[in-house]
């Protein structure tokens, strides 16, 4: 057997024995605590931690640096759901001297943020081959389409979709992408539908207004104003003044295809007959007829929810129309008037209007203002062939005087004579009222000779002199 330490004779040889092997185990331990010490930064300076070639700081131990990038990794996992991957080369390595701190393991964490490259394994909706958003799985990223879609899919019990498609190329595919990429569907949603924003100009035309811009550029007043801080008074605008518009621009278009099924009514066809023993004034129905049925069917096309075509793909009868017949008469009415008019108002009243152009208006009558209930005149003999409510005309009065001559007596305040009846010439045929579509009472008293409107002035030899 060999001795390491050879037992010498004697007690004295026994304590060098003892005091080599202390010195062998101290010689031992200190390799070790320097050993130690250097990689700790202790002894010979500290390391040095680099990301990507870019030194980031300082640390005690490379343990520090693996802890804080297994951190930072974690915490990426956690908030997209999905397997993280450390794209970056971390590395450490040791400075000489001792005036460089040691960061903590909470200051070495937040130095990593932001500059460590992280990916993780997710679903994109790719727009024309373009990677716009990013999502934790397939199916997500499949119903985000869908519900992009469904956005602009209104649904009619009178028509049918017959397609729906992105104007643009859209696609799911697999991808790597920066986890604080990966977003939730809603927010995949509003951000295909918002897009990007667009900026362009408004010049503005005499008669603009703040209301009227926002509607024909469909936005709201308060965008405008936000857009244009000069703004802030609605009086501010100038003729030829441009104004900033921002306008989402979404990422994808929807066009839908339909088709839209409508019944609608054929209007039955007018015949009139004439009877030479009835007056031109007396009219009577003798086949009331019928409207028809036809159902219609239009292929509707619409971007976004817009319609942008229509077409008629079929046509067909359900119910023919059936003729209305009318009896009019022809019969030649012999003069039933003296051939002079007197005036129609008591009292006279003050003529507020007159014949002719009023603007853009035609006026065929004049107006005669007087307070409601005046007593209105027959300016002539005749027959009464209209008595009753006429649109505009409100409570009107037609009195046939022959020879093609007519007078009109509108906006009656009430009539005091019926369809057929004759009257004489200064006859009381109703008062001054506000009926139909007046500003106030008066009597719009109108002449017609062989169905054209005339002055009524014309009538009064003398009047305006």
């Amino acid at each position: 057997m060999v001795h390491l330490f050879p037992v010498l004779r004697g007690g004295k040889s026994l304590r060098w024995s003892k005091w080599l092997l202390f010195a062998v185990t101290a010689l031992v331990l200190a390799g070790v605590g320097f050993s130690w010490a250097v990689n700790h930064g202790y002894i010979g300076g500290v390391l040095a931690v680099v990301v990507d070639g870019n030194p980031i700081g300082y640390v005690a131990s490379p343990d520090q640096v693996e802890q804080a990038v297994a951190f930072c990794s974690e915490q990426a996992r956690a908030q997209c759901g999905l397997a993280v991957v450390v794209d970056s080369a971390v590395t450490t390595q040791r400075v000489a001297g001792r005036n460089h701190r040691a960061l903590s393991q909470e200051e070495l964490c937040a130095a990593l943020q932001g500059r460590l490259r992280l990916s993780a394994e997710a679903w994109m909706v790719r727009v024309n081959g373009k990677d716009v958003v990013a999502l934790a799985s397939e199916e997500q990223a499949r119903q985000v389409v869908e519900d992009v879609k469904a956005q602009y899919v209104r649904p009619s019990q009178e028509s049918t979709l017959v397609e729906v498609r992105f104007l643009q190329g859209v696609e799911v595919a697999k991808g790597r992408v920066d986890p604080g990429r990966v977003r939730t569907p809603e927010e995949a949603c509003r951000i295909l539908l918002r897009g990007t924003d667009k900026l362009a100009t408004y010049t503005v035309k005499r008669g603009d207004s703040l209301w009227r811009i926002a509607q024909a550029t469909g936005l709201k007043v308060e965008d405008l104003q936000r857009a244009n801080p000069g703004l802030a008074r609605p009086d501010s605008l100038q003729v030829g003044q441009e104004l900033t518009v921002v306008k989402a621009e979404p990422y994808v278009s929807v066009a839908t295809t339909e088709l839209q099924v409508l019944e609608v009514a054929i209007p039955r066809p007018v015949r009139v007959e004439f009877d030479a023993d009835r007056w031109p004034w007396e009219e009577a129905i003798r086949e009331p007829g019928r409207d028809g049925r036809k159902r219609l069917t239009y292929e509707i096309q619409r971007v976004d929810g817009v319609e942008k075509a229509r077409s008629l793909v079929s046509e067909e009868i359900l119910e023919e129309p059936v003729q209305r017949v009318i009896v009019r008469g022809s019969r030649e009415a012999p003069s039933l008037g003296t051939g002079t008019f007197r005036w129609p108002v008591d009292g006279g009243g003050n003529i507020t209007s007159g014949f002719g152009w009023r603007g853009r208006d035609y006026h065929p009558a004049i107006d005669i203002a007087a307070p409601i209930g005046t007593a209105v005149r027959a300016a002539d003999s005749g027959v009464v062939t209209l008595a009753g409510w006429s649109a505009g005309y409100g409570r009107l009065v037609v009195i046939n005087h022959g020879d093609g001559v007519s007078t009109r007596y509108a906006h009656l305040n009430s009539m005091t004579v019926r369809e057929g009846q004759k009257v004489t010439k200064g006859e009381v045929i109703g008062t001054v009222g506000v009926s139909g579509r007046t500003t106030g009472p008066h009597l719009h008293f109108e002449v017609r000779v062989g169905g054209e409107a005339r002055n009524p002035l014309t009538m009064y030899p003398g009047a305006g002199k």
